[in-house]
Order: structure tokens, then sequence, then C-alpha cells
């Protein structure tokens, strides 16, 4: 199994509509949408709640938008996986609320890197991360998740912090800071926050970071150490370290990359 096209939290701008009336050829698409997604279902349109995830077959048709800017994951994956899909009870087309979602993003940007880093045997580590997908969303669908050990105020208090991570990112955090936002201790925030989304709290910062100083590479020509700064770095090395770790590659080699593509694009 191979992906032929990938992102992890892709953001999409305010009245985003994608409409695919055939579908796709020879590909499965798996879809996790952060936010509630509007969506042609089983020839009804409905509005899901957040974290929905679907796995479109080759040649059904998709639509689906909001009128809300939104985020989502997505990973087009040969025809290969159908018989992994078919093993571990997993119907495509259907919409699925995992109880544990953090692993989604985090598997998918895995993916993202590995395919982008064209190393030795990053085909077989795909595979394997595809498995990986398939099985933990199996098993999220299947039984129950820590998740439902979170009590209410503690799933409200965590959501609470995140979207203040996303919007207020380049803020100086550590695990005290954001434990104090929310009232909690630091051990329950580290714990209880991976539970809910599969990540700790400071590996999510880094994650919300480093996708913003990849739109900032790809759509502007601040330089990585105005990027760095912009996004909470102080360090330009420190940044320039983390972003390869996580992406597979520098930020001036992800710049070059994108220019080349847009390059292509327009050949």
């Amino acid at each position: 199994m191979k992906p032929t096209k990938i992102r992890h939290a892709w953001s999409e701008h305010k009245d985003f509509e994608l409409f695919r009336p055939n579908g796709t050829l020879n590909e499965y698409i798996f879809l996790h949408f952060w936010n509630p997604m509007r969506i042609l279902y089983k020839g009804n349109n409905i509005t899901t709640f957040p974290n929905a995830c679907i796995i479109f077959s080759p040649g059904t048709p998709q639509h689906f938008g909001s009128h809300e800017e939104t985020i989502h994951d997505w990973v087009h994956i040969t025809p290969d996986v159908a018989e992994l899909l078919d093993k571990y009870n997993i119907e495509t087309d259907r919409i699925y609320y995992p109880k544990n979602h953090g692993f989604i993003t985090d598997i998918i940007r895995r993916i993202e890197v590995e395919s982008r880093s064209e190393g030795m045997y990053s085909d077989m580590i795909c595979d394997c991360l595809i498995r990986e997908l398939i099985i933990r969303l199996a098993r999220a669908v299947n039984s129950k998740s820590d998740t439902e050990r979170l009590n209410r105020q503690s799933k409200e208090q965590l959501k609470q912090l995140r979207r203040m991570l996303h919007f207020d990112y380049a803020k100086r955090w550590d695990i005290s800071d954001m434990a104090k936002c929310i009232n909690i201790s630091p051990s329950y925030l580290h714990s209880a926050y991976k539970k809910l989304y599969g990540v700790s709290p400071m590996q999510d910062l880094i994650n919300i970071r480093i996708e913003q100083a990849k739109s900032m590479l790809a759509e502007s020509q601040k330089s990585i150490a105005d990027i760095a700064r912009e996004v909470g770095y102080t360090s330009s090395t420190h940044f320039i370290r983390q972003f390869s770790k996580n992406v597979g590659v520098s930020p001036l080699k992800y710049r070059q990359n994108n220019l080349l593509e847009h390059r292509n694009v327009f050949d």
C-alpha cells in the first residue's frame, strides 16, 4: 500500500467546497475532519460532528464543504488497501466517530514525512503506517477508549486549551502555563491531553507551529529567522532542527520544493 497524495492538519478557507461527482479512479481516500463538515452522505446532505472520519471507495461521488475555516487530514491510498479494510471490518463510504481520534493526525503526519523523504525503505515504512492507521481506527470505533474516562468538564477544559494553542501558538508556553490556563495540575494535563488527542500538549504545540511555518515558507518571502520568531521560537537553530524532524526536510528545502511544485503547475 502506498499514499499517492497526503496532507495532515490541512487548512481550508471559508466557504471551501469539494465536488467530485464521479469520485476517484483506483484510489481510496481517508478523510478526518477536525471541524463540523457539510457532506453528501447516502444521498442526503448532513453536517458531521467534529472529528468525523470517512473512507471513500473508488467511484463514490464526493461532495463536502464548510462555510467556516476548517482543518482536516487526508490521504489517497492505492487500491490494495481494500483487503486490509475488509480484514478489520472497516466499511467504506461510512462516517465513523473514533472515540480516541488523536492518533489520526499524528500517523498521517508520519506517513507524509516518510513519503516525502524518499529514504531507504520509505515505501515499506509507509505501508506499515497505513496498516497502523487502519488497525487503530478499527480499535477506536469498535471498543471503549481511555477518552470515556475523562469527565465532561475535563474534556471541555482540554478543548479550550487546544483552541488557545491554535490562536496563540507564538506564546512561550510550557506545561505549567498550559495547566494554569485551565486550572488543572501539569501531571493531569499531560496524561489527560494525550488520552483525548493522542499526543502530548507540547508535541501538539510543536505540530501547530510547524504547520504555521510551512504556510509562511510556501506563501511568503520572510526569512527563516523571522518565521522562526513569529511561530514562537527564540532560536532559529532549534526551529530548523524541530522542523526537519517533523517534516523530513529543512525549512529551506521545503521552500525550494514548494517553489518547484508551483513552477511545475504553471509550466
